[in-house]
């Protein structure tokens, strides 16, 4: 699926799920392994998907992901834009 996104012009792959998610019913957890291997093998920027939260992102940015893409981590938080602030600040760390 790798070769046909790339070959269909995506700007971006979508790589996931990072772990069971609430969201996203049907996607199945990936094993980090797996994730990595897919991240190292596209020429696309890579954003992991699923489930993430904010302690998963020194391993995730460690697989060469250019990103996360976060759902119910920021919009389900009693503060999504401190929420927002702690995804980032782990980003950068």
């Amino acid at each position: 699926r790798v070769a046909l996104a790339e070959a269909a012009g995506a700007e971006y792959l979508g790589i996931g799920a990072w772990r069971a998610t609430g969201s996203k019913t049907d996607a199945m957890a990936l094993d980090p392994a797996a994730i990595g291997a897919l991240v190292q093998s596209t020429r696309l920027p890579a954003v992991v998907i699923g489930g993430v939260i904010p302690s998963d992102l020194p391993a995730i940015r460690r697989l060469g992901a250019a990103g996360v893409a976060v759902l119910s981590g920021i919009f389900a938080a009693k503060d999504p834009e401190a929420a927002a602030r702690t995804y980032l600040e782990a980003w950068n760390a």
